[in-house]
């Protein structure tokens, strides 16, 4: 597995090896993105129908056979039924190729 740990400079567990290289992250451009996620948020009804405890955080999509568990920061607005992943990629100058993500936040859909 190839990690990219972003924060600043200590020693992690298990993390030290030959391979462990420091990379600033001035060296790229920033830019935020959002992508929408699977799922439709599960009324309260829905969740007592199923047999299981309501929560904000349940979402059904019918191509997938599981239900989703998305965490979220806020509260859920009146009205969103959807989600999106917020998104800091990180884009190599020279190249404009994306070189890593930091994955922010669950919110709601635009």
């Amino acid at each position: 597995y190839e990690v990219v740990y972003l924060g600043p400079s200590i020693e992690l567990e298990g993390m030290s090896n030959s391979r462990s290289k420091t990379i600033s992250t001035a060296d790229y451009e920033q830019e935020k993105k959002c992508y929408y996620l699977f799922g439709k948020r599960l009324k309260a009804e829905q969740c007592e129908e199923m047999g299981i405890t309501p929560s904000d955080k349940l979402y059904a999509e019918a191509r997938i056979p599981r239900l989703l568990h998305y965490p979220r920061s806020e509260q859920p607005t009146r009205g969103k039924e959807w989600v999106q992943l917020a998104v800091l990629e990180y884009r190599e100058k020279a190249t404009a190729q994306v070189a890593f993500y930091r994955f922010q936040n669950v919110i709601p859909a635009e």
